[in-house]
Order: structure tokens, then sequence, then C-alpha cells
């Protein structure tokens, strides 16, 4: 009985580190598979340049999204700042002040439309009663 229960918890075990390490497990698996079919042994460090090099081209890739998201997010700030600057020369141009609750339309306007020039042109010139051009 306490064999058993011995063979029982080394099971148990071995299932648990096989859940763990499955990629190691299924890799054997592929070199063996590999070596049945071609009957050559892969070249391990073959194997783990192209997984180096394929690592590398990732974490490259991620980068490069990562700088284009802050160029981008840093262009739509820079606009959005430009434009409210034309809506204040125009309402101080008219000698009206800007209020805080239309900078803060003219904020959403410029983000719920942020790549589309015409329409926060349109929507800025229906909230002020001025014609303002976006750049």
């Amino acid at each position: 009985m306490a064999r058993w229960e011995t063979t029982k918890a080394w099971l148990k075990t071995a299932l648990a580190a096989c859940k763990k390490y499955w990629q190691i497990l299924a890799g054997f698996a592929a070199a063996i598979f590999l070596f049945v079919i071609t009957r050559k042994v892969p070249n391990p460090k073959e194997v783990l340049d192209k997984s180096n090099e394929s690592h590398k081209k990732e974490i490259d890739a991620i980068k490069n999204a990562h700088a284009l998201e802050i160029r981008v997010r840093e262009e739509a700030t820079k606009r959005q700042k430009e434009t409210i600057a034309v809506v204040e020369k125009a309402f101080k141009d008219a000698d009206k002040e800007l209020t805080v609750k239309k900078r803060k339309q003219v904020k959403k306007i410029i983000e719920e439309n942020d790549g589309d020039p015409d329409t926060i042109t349109k929507e800025l010139s229906k909230l002020t009663g001025f014609k303002i051009e976006d750049h």
C-alpha cells in the first residue's frame, strides 16, 4: 500500500514538472522526430542561434513600435496645443475669454477627431463661432 502511495506521489510530481517544462519536452520530441525523419542530428548551436536571432528581431519590433507610439502621442499633443492656441488667439482677437468649459470642449473635439482635421475645423467653428483652420 505504501508503495502505491509513493508511486502516485511521484507520478503527480512528474506530471507537474511536465506541465511546467512542456516547451523543453516539446523541443526534445521535435529533435527526436527530426532525427527519425532525416536520420541527421540537428545542430543545437544552429537551433540556438536561430532562436536568439528570432528573439532579437522580436525585441527590435517591440522597441520600434514603442518609439512610434511615443512619436505619434507627442505629435498629437503638439497638434492639440497648436489648435488650442489658434482658438485662444481667435477669442483674444474678438475680445472674448476662452472659458474653462469651452477649453475642455475644444480638447474633447480635438481628441475625438484626432485624425480628421476637416471635422475638427468644422466642430471648432460651430463651438466658437469663428472660422478656425487646423494645421
